[in-house]
């Protein structure tokens, strides 16, 4: 039964992560994780509130991302210059 206004379950879009120090996560090995009906399989990094960590909190995909997205901007910005006068800028 389905309750109105209750968070439910994505299974597609449900991940998780193991953060912790390389030793610690050397020890852990967790191939599944099973929620209700759904198999969930960790993944290397996550976002989560619009920020990317991975397991060892590097920030690295954060970053990575963030150049991305940076670099895709500039390219549109590119792309309208001729479009745009000194006025504009």
């Amino acid at each position: 039964m389905d309750y109105p206004g209750k968070m439910k379950l994505n299974d597609d879009k449900t991940e998780f992560l193991i953060i912790g120090t390389s030793q610690k996560l050397k020890k852990v090995r967790i191939d599944t994780l099973s929620v209700g009906d759904a198999i969930i399989s960790p993944v290397a990094s996550a976002r989560n509130l619009g920020a990317y960590f991975d397991s060892n909190i590097t920030l690295v995909p954060f970053i990575n991302n963030a150049c991305k997205s940076a670099f895709s901007q500039l390219y549109n910005i590119r792309r309208i210059r001729k479009y745009l006068t000194t006025e504009s800028s």
